[in-house]
C-alpha cells in the first residue's frame, strides 16, 4: 500500500505534501531518526534533518522540502495519509 507523506503548520493548521517515490522508506528513516511517526518536528532537529538530506543523491529529496517547512512555519507535524 502506498501513503503520501505530509508536513502540516502546526498553528494555523495548513498542509503540504512531501515528494517521495517510497513513503515507506520515509516513514521507516523518520522513526529511527526520531523514535516516532507521526511525529512534530521544529527547527532544533534540523541538523540531524541536514544529515539525513545528505545520504540523499536524488533530485527528489523529502528531508530538503521538510526543512524548507520547518524554517517557513517554525514547527511541523509530519503524518502519512492512506
Amino acid at each position: 500500500m502506498s501513503a503520501t507523506i505530509y508536513a502540516k503548520q502546526v498553528k494555523p493548521c495548513e498542509g503540504e505534501a512531501l515528494s517521495t517515490s517510497s513513503p515507506s522508506w520515509f516513514i521507516k528513516t523518520i522513526e529511527q531518526a526520531f523514535y516516532a511517526f507521526p511525529v512534530t518536528l521544529n527547527e532544533s532537529d534540523i541538523p540531524k534533518l541536514e544529515g539525513m538530506a545528505a545520504c540523499v543523491s536524488t533530485k527528489e529529496n523529502p528531508y530538503v522540502e521538510l526543512m524548507d517547512l520547518i524554517r517557513k512555519w517554525k514547527s511541523v507535524n509530519v503524518y502519512a495519509v492512506y
